[in-house]
């Protein structure tokens, strides 16, 4: 009982050996060989695993066992380097015990048959070996060991005994043969020999009946991540764990040497996610791996370091070619490499463990690694291999290596940008451009290299392009070029050098050529942009038939958001605006990055043809997100918020107003301030004066050359103003919008109503005149261009200038104008409005129906501030308020739709409360409420559910 208590305790060196854990069953095998030999029965015990499986650390408890328990014990370990000497691992076990032991006792160890090997310990192995009778020796050493025994149980332990000479794996045979009678317990562990002198011997002595076998297998995630916290990290991330595990395969020895690599950089375990694990290549795994190819053969380590650059999956003809070798030869030598337990035992070349591969990879000296890149580029392309897998190998190649470099990398990058994967494009082509080349060549490098950069939003983009523009020798080259340039420089918010890059582009360009269509289209914007500036000035061009070519589209966009601006009759925008679209076919020619496009969906809304400009702009988003195209995507949003808002749905024009402002981080600057002032907007609908305050600060710190972007802004903090009493300040931001229009030659109320702004505060300030002829121009414009929002808008506006039941008839009016029209929102106005009105001249029960109908939109529309307002009026119209349903979209709340919209569109808990300006379980709780009423059990579920359409407003 004592024994078996000492041996449990030593089962627990896991807590300070992780190449323990998870090795009960031959820990249990340990425990069972002791205990019979203690008892009189002898046995062999064989662990066996690969390299660094934990074997060592499986003999360590033996020894300590063995001691504990006061048992003799003999230790050794076969070599690599000592296979050739014969019964040198014998040696190491009787040696220092034959030689240490008093004479009579040598005397007694050495009587009888064992006499037979005093030469082994006399002479030494050579010596011995050449007496001819190789038996004879090997029953003498038995005899020896029988010898030991007599005087008390025996542990033999052999470490890496396939490593072992020929003549002691006979001898280790020949004693487990005869084992069972004897108090001899036998250690082996094998597994780990790069050859084995006698693979036969050694199978017969792990197989045979009295050997009690274990086979050690990589310890698992869950054992990796104890040992990491136990014994090296013990703050260690989940990622982390599973990096190094992955990494590792989980072979003790190599998750060893992992953890003392990285724990020697300062790896933060925390917080450096996978890839700082994966780059980790501790210089001993090299070494320790290159030195078992060496014993194989030379050849074997030249193979290993060609699959190491290869990479996984390596075929051996490639590493082969790559390591000069033979391809019988090489295929011999990935068969001794796999059964070394360095290769993995399939198809192709591929290290064990990923930690192996890039431990050789990173031994290479830096200049030896770039050339092997090189030609393993080489022989790939020779076969016509994957142009991806030819690019990996460019990307790390050492520099010259020629035109078709280039061409490689050039024909992979376009596959990329196919692809949607403009990132790749530019890494691609950067690593092109380093190459040498002539100048032409040169030239269409940077201009594919731009063009990607584009894509991502990349500040060296515009730079890139045009110095590409100036080394173009074709004409119709430099002016793509320059259209590339000018909608890049555009997007960047850098609208004088957009001005130029157009400027260049339209002298280059075939003046009836689609691109020189999409030049002017580029040009006519940034004009508009700059309007009122010294030599600016509009360009007139007469309208085409129908869009059947790319510059006919091109010209119906700019015609079209013309007549929207100038305010001509809205039908006419309409079929300008529907003529450049062309079912899709401008989003073809100009995709998400280009201007033209906008041009015709911004008409679209200025004109409330809101369905189709929702579409137009739905489209181009997809488009910009299918092409990775980060700017395209900015933009997209940003237009479509306007849409988005003008229907009157608040958090959603909200939500596409942030995915516009996080294209700031790739550079975009189109309309940075317009995005934040229409933010504001909807906080202000909201209820959040404050959080529409900060936007409006926001915008208001930013430099930027295009007023017309900063007109939401002025509208903005205008209104602001007027819920801040401040009239006259309110009067200044207004008048400040309508002086930027009026240089743009914008004069439709529909772009931005700054009259009715204006009309407000000078009616607050006194000036009652002027207010009502301000009032009044805003309506007759609107009439003119026949939009409903507009028209109702200045007809609500007016009233608020009437005394009493006066205020009722342009309400009653304005609530027809928008009864069919797309805009929610501001017929909600206008109900609430109407409803006001009649309560004011004592007629509560009239009031009644269009305040429900009021606050219904409004709720619905997520317009909080002024569903509020309309719940005031219902209570001071003598009415309940009509009870809300209790499922669905329409039985949320104005917040709890302004919550869920965040979360559907990505964001944690913690971004809508700062974002909301409320605290975390305020979140929770709009979204716990959320769930009940929509059905749903999860976030998961919330775009799909909010994506629900509402009922009819009435």
């Amino acid at each position: 009982m004592e024994a078996r208590a000492k041996t449990e305790r030593a089962h627990e060196a896991p807590a300070a050996d992780g190449a323990l854990f998870e090795r009960d069953p031959v820990l249990g095998l340990v425990s069972a060989a002791l205990d019979g030999l203690t008892a009189g029965r002898g046995a062999v015990l064989a662990v066996e695993g690969p390299h660094g499986s934990g074997k060592s650390a499986v003999l360590e408890v033996v020894y300590r066992e063995a001691r504990a328990r006061g048992l003799e014990l003999l230790v050794a370990s076969g070599r690599d380097l000592e296979q050739q000497l014969e019964l040198g691992v014998v040696l190491q076990l009787f040696e220092s015990r034959v030689l240490s032991a008093a004479q009579d006792e040598r005397d007694r160890l050495l009587s009888g048959p064992a006499a037979t090997a005093l030469p082994l310990f006399e002479t030494g192995p050579w010596a011995a070996t050449d007496s001819g009778d190789a038996a004879a020796l090997v029953h003498g050493v038995y005899r020896l060991a029988v010898n030991l025994a007599a005087a008390g149980p025996l542990v033999l332990a052999v470490d890496d005994a396939d490593a072992a000479d020929a003549t002691t794996l006979r001898f280790l045979l020949y004693l487990a043969g005869r084992i069972a009678g004897l108090p001899i317990t036998l250690v082996v562990a094998a597994g780990s020999a790069v050859d084995c002198v006698d693979p036969d011997a050694l199978g017969e002595l792990l197989g045979g009946p009295a050997t009690l076998r274990s086979r050690l297998e990589p310890l698992g995630p869950e054992a990796t991540s104890a040992w990491l916290r136990a014994s090296f990290f013990p703050d260690a991330h989940d990622v982390f764990c599973a990096a190094v595990y992955e990494a590792s395969g989980g072979s003790p020895w190599l998750i060893r040497e992992l953890c003392h690599d990285l724990a020697a950089r300062g790896v933060d375990p925390f917080d450096t996610a996978a890839p700082a694990v994966h780059a980790t290549a501790p210089g001993s795994v090299a070494e320790t791996v290159m030195r078992r190819a060496r014993a194989l053969a030379p050849e074997a380590a030249d193979l290993l370091e060609a699959a190491a650059v290869l990479g996984p999956g390596t075929e051996p003809r490639h590493a082969a070619a790559l390591a000069g070798l033979d391809r019988a030869q090489a295929a011999r030598m990935g068969d001794r490499l796999a059964a070394a337990g360095v290769l993995a035992d399939h198809d192709g070349l591929t290290f064990v463990h990923p930690a192996i591969q890039a431990a050789v990879r990173s031994s290479l000296p830096a200049g030896v690694l770039a050339e092997a890149h090189l030609r393993a580029a080489r022989v790939l392309a020779d076969e016509d291999a994957h142009p991806e897998e030819i690019a990996r190998h460019l990307l790390h190649a050492s520099r010259g290596g020629g035109d078709w470099v280039i061409a490689a990398l050039r024909r992979t990058a376009a596959r990329a940008l196919a692809a949607g994967e403009a990132a790749r494009a530019v890494q691609l082509l950067e690593r092109a451009r380093q190459e040498p080349a002539p100048e032409e060549e040169r030239a269409h490098v940077l201009l594919e290299l731009g063009r990607a950069e584009a894509i991502t939003g990349s500040p060296d983009a515009a730079g890139r392009l045009t110095d590409a523009i100036g080394r173009l020798a074709d004409a119709d080259e430099r002016a793509r070029a320059a259209l590339d340039a000018g909608r890049t420089l555009l997007a960047l918010g850098r609208i004088s050098d957009a001005a130029a890059a157009f400027e260049l582009g339209v002298a280059h360009a075939d003046e009836a050529s689609d691109l020189g269509g999409l030049l002017r289209a580029g040009r006519a914007t940034v004009l508009r942009m700059l309007r009122g500036r010294a030599g600016v000035a509009a360009e007139p061009r007469d309208s085409p038939a129908e869009g059947r070519t790319a510059t006919d589209r091109a010209l119906l966009a700019e015609l079209a958001i013309d007549s929207a601006l100038r305010g001509e009759p809205r039908e006419r925008t309409l079929e300008l605006a529907s003529g450049a679209l062309a079912r899709g076919a401008l989003l073809d020619d100009d995709t998400a990055d280009g201007i033209a496009y906008y041009l015709a969906a911004a008409a679209l809304t200025i004109s409330e043809h809101l369905q189709m400009a929702e579409a137009a702009l739905a489209a181009a988003v997809d488009d910009a997100r299918s092409r990775g195209s980060a700017l395209g995507l900015a933009t997209a949003s940003h237009f479509s918020a306007y849409a988005i808002m003008r229907r009157g749905r608040v958090p959603a024009a909200a939500s596409a107003a942030r995915d516009a402002l996080a294209g700031r981080r790739h550079g975009w600057g189109l309309a940075v301030p317009s995005a934040y002032g229409l933010l504001a907007e909807c906080l202000m609908e909201a209820g959040d004066a404050q959080g529409a305050k900060q936007q409006l600060d926001l915008a208001a710190a930013l430099d930027g050359e295009d007023a017309l972007s900063r007109l939401s802004v002025l509208a903005g903090r205008g209104r602001l103003h007027l819920i801040e009493n401040r009239p006259q300040d309110a009067l200044t931001d207004f008048m400040a919008c309508g002086d930027i229009l009026a240089a743009a030659g914008a004069s439709n109320p529909s772009v931005l109503p700054w009259r009715s702004g204006a009309a407000r505060a000078l009616w607050v300030l006194g000036d009652h005149d002027e207010a009502r002829l301000v009032a009044d121009e805003e309506l007759s414009l609107a009439r003119a261009f026949g939009a409903p929002g507009p028209i109702g808008r200045a007809l609500r506006t007016l009233a608020g200038m009437e005394e009493g039941a006066h205020a009722i008839a342009p309400l009653e009016e304005a609530v027809a104008c928008l009864e069919d029209a797309p805009t929610a929102l501001e017929r909600a106005r206008a109900l609430v409005e109407l409803g006001s009105a009649l309560r004011r001249a004592r007629r509560p029960r009239d009031a009644r129906e269009p305040l429900r109908r009021g606050l219904d939109l409004a709720q619905r529309c997520g317009a909080a501030d002024l569903a509020g307002r309309a719940m005031r009026e219902v209570t001071a119209a003598g009415a309940r308020p009509r009870r809300t349903a209790l499922h669905g979209l329409e039985a949320l709340t104005p917040r709890e739709l302004q919550t869920a919209g965040l979360a559907a569109e990505g964001m944690s808990n913690r971004e809508i409360a700062a974002a909301l300006y409320v605290t975390l379980k305020t979140v929770e709780w709009h979204l716990k409420h959320t769930y009940g009423k929509l059905g749903i059990s999860s976030r998961a579920e919330l775009a799909r559910a909010l994506a629900r359409p509402l009922p009819p407003p009435d």
